[in-house]
Parts: C-alpha cells; sequence; structure tokens
C-alpha cells in the first residue's frame, strides 16, 4: 500500500497498480488470521489505484493481490 487513511467509519487505500491489471483487496483483524476479500476485484485505470469503503469495524490488516 501506499497510503490509507480513515476518518470516522470511512477508510481509503492507495496501491501502486499497473493500467489494464485486476487486483483482489483482502482484509484481517489478524496477520495471522483469516483473510477474506474486501467487495469486488478491481480493474486499475491508472498508475495508482484508490478505493474508499466504509466500515465500523476496529483496526485491519490488508493485502493487495494481483489476479493473473
Amino acid at each position: 500500500l501506499l497510503d490509507h487513511s480513515r476518518a470516522g467509519d470511512t477508510v481509503t487505500l492507495t496501491w501502486r497498480s499497473q493500467p489494464g491489471r485486476r487486483y483482489r483487496l483482502l482484509q484481517a483483524a489478524q496477520p495471522s488470521g483469516t483473510w477474506r476479500q474486501l467487495g469486488s476485484n478491481v480493474t486499475a485505470t491508472d498508475f495508482k489505484t484508490r478505493i474508499t469503503y466504509s466500515t465500523d469495524l476496529p483496526a485491519r490488516f490488508y493485502r493487495i493481490q494481483w489476479i493473473p
């Protein structure tokens, strides 16, 4: 991740990407915990991709996966 922020219940995540490639965002409560997909797969349209979502969950860990 290049950047992450939280304002109230809104979380914004930004990462480096390649236009046209698809990515999957995963989240977990702990790094060794169960990783679950957050939302739908994302197709990058630029060299940086940013998503924003709402949550009332406490702190999370995130992973970005490239989908070949």
